[in-house]
């Protein structure tokens, strides 16, 4: 078999459905979801959202909250 007879298909996890990543998500802790936003670009984009929503219980759960700042959080968190 030569080479250009060799195809491989690949699929990277950005291809996966939205459920799939809620799957893996839901299973990674806060410092997992810190450090795979900062693998690449594509998955920020895909748990920076997770990571977000972490931040927000955990704020949720503090009684001297400044309720401004919490407001800019959830603002920024959609981007």
């Amino acid at each position: 078999m030569n080479q250009e007879s060799i195809t491989t298909d690949t699929t990277s996890f950005g291809d996966l459905p939205p459920e799939v990543h809620e799957m893996v998500a839901s299973h990674l802790n806060s410092n997992d979801l810190r450090l795979s936003v900062l693998v690449s670009k594509s998955w920020r984009a895909i748990f920076h959202r997770y990571l977000w929503r972490y931040v927000e219980i955990m704020l949720d759960l503090g009684s001297d909250i400044d309720h401004k700042r919490v407001n800019l959080l959830k603002a920024n968190c959609n981007s």
